[in-house]
């Protein structure tokens, strides 16, 4: 018979209140309190990921992101989300990470009290209109003319410094238009983290941590360069969210 688990997906102060917490059950979760703090817990089948295929830990990771969300929309917005597959054996294990980990806790949720993340991605409308007005670049069209004017020598090699001067170009404008959009946001909030863009037509995808009574000020500067760059630029903004990208325990046995 496999070993059962407990899963861990955040630890919030007690503050909340019973009602609170009861709640919680009909999400399919519940708690396991330590002195003031309790962790967010699920049973589950197995203590173990270790045969996981990559869908399988895909749903795991949308579950593990919706219900950390879920929670912080019912109010529980002073929440440490631990990292993605904290499973542990016995409820003495969450207690011991509690335990363990309690100083440390309790002053991240002092750090988070008055704090909340938006997530914003920024892509570009019209891509190939976009790439278009790179490739009229003076420098790419000077280039472009000098091959051509022996056309029977162009080789697939001229083909890739073309191609590598235009994605050095449209580097260079996703970068300035970043830096402006930052430039513009990041005085509104405490701190800036930026993540990996997914492709060429994604110019930013930042993560921003923001004071909750600046939360209007912020999604209104947003509302304010969506109209400047009408047609141009796709705004995404999610949020308020947990605080993932600068309050997240990497290791929950080794952080706590």
């Amino acid at each position: 018979m496999p070993e059962k688990g407990i899963y861990i997906y955040g630890i919030v102060p007690n503050f909340y209140g019973t009602t609170s917490f009861q709640l919680l059950e009909n999400s399919g979760v519940y708690a396991i309190t330590y002195k003031n703090i309790s962790a967010i817990v699920s049973d589950r089948k197995s203590a173990h990921l270790d045969f996981y295929d990559r869908e399988s830990l895909g749903f795991l990771l949308v579950h593990h992101q919706k219900t950390i969300e879920d929670l912080h929309e019912k109010g529980f917005t002073m929440i440490i989300p631990m990292k993605l597959g904290t499973i542990v054996s016995a409820k003495t294990e969450v207690i011991k990470i509690l335990a363990n980990g309690h100083d440390l806790i309790i002053d991240t949720l002092k750090k988070i009290e008055y704090l909340t993340e938006f997530d914003l991605a920024v892509t570009w409308i019209d891509f190939s209109e976009t790439m278009k007005e790179i490739a009229n670049h003076p420098e790419i069209m000077e280039m472009k003319n000098n091959i051509l004017k022996n056309p029977e020598n162009l080789s697939q090699i001229d083909q890739v410094k073309i191609g590598m001067l235009i994605h050095e170009k449209l580097t260079e404008k996703n970068k300035q238009v970043e830096m402006k959009l930052l430039d513009r946001l990041s005085p509104i909030g405490n701190d800036v983290k930026k993540h990996e863009v997914m492709n060429d037509q994604m110019l930013l995808n930042s993560a921003f941590l923001i004071n909750r009574n600046k939360k209007e000020k912020f999604e209104s500067e947003i509302d304010l360069l969506d109209e400047e760059y009408s047609g141009l630029l796709n705004f995404k903004l999610v949020g308020p969210l947990p605080c993932y990208s600068f309050f997240y325990p990497g290791n929950a046995g080794a952080e706590f």
